[in-house]
């Protein structure tokens, strides 16, 4: 760390942020170029929420809150017609044609990023909630209806709400990483299957609390 930032605590929180994305890129890829080009991509907020919300059919409220501005992502909703939440209106958060689009030409353009690691970056976990709650295309909630993953569908939001306010729906149900593994890969189809699909809760960290994975 640079000497000055001893005295500049909100530069060294940014520092330390940017820091542990280098290192974390160190390990995912092997080729010097590729971690300068891939730390330049990711430099666009927009780029990882996006990944996220196609690839996994997840995001946090934080990125799904920065995609809605850009036009990327757009709300819906639906009546649930069995199970214990049958009755309930969902909200749920898809991407835009537009944001599809974009998605679809970096995704073109950076094929080789993708290929040699930013794919498993994203898909390697199903979603991570920084405390504020996830938002989850259509297609993820019914597969967590399916499933009976209470662990997701507990932590949803409507992204036009307030901040922090959960969507309220409970269930007793829970399921293994692996099994929602196994339903993303059935369900989503990427090519290459993906080696996890845990749910990280990062919320407790600041006041000292353990990461909770789910």
């Amino acid at each position: 760390m640079h000497p000055d930032l001893e005295t500049q605590p909100l530069a060294r929180i940014r520092w330390a942020t940017l820091q542990a994305q280098r290192e974390v890129l160190m390990e995912v890829f092997d080729e010097a170029h590729r971690i300068g080009r891939a730390a330049d991509f990711l430099k666009d907020p927009r780029v990882l929420p996006l990944c996220e919300l196609i690839l996994n059919g997840a995001t946090s409220y934080e990125g799904a809150v920065l995609l809605m501005a850009e036009g990327f992502a757009e709300r819906g909703s639906f009546v649930v017609r069995r199970g214990p939440l049958s009755g309930r209106t969902v909200v749920t958060f898809d991407p835009s044609p537009e944001g599809q689009s974009w998605f679809e030409d970096i995704r073109e353009w950076k094929q080789d990023l993708f290929d040699a690691g930013l794919t498993d970056l994203v898909t390697d976990t199903c979603v991570v909630d920084n405390g504020h709650g996830v938002v989850a295309t259509r297609t993820m909630v019914e597969i967590a209806l399916e499933i009976g993953d209470g662990a997701l569908l507990k932590r949803l939001v409507d992204p036009a709400a307030p901040l922090g306010v959960r969507q309220g729906l409970q269930i007793e149900e829970r399921v293994t990483a692996e099994a929602r593994r196994e339903a993303l890969d059935e369900w989503l189809g990427e090519s290459a299957p993906r080696s996890g699909a845990a749910i990280v809760d990062l919320g407790g960290v600041l006041r000292g609390f353990s990461v909770r994975v789910e």
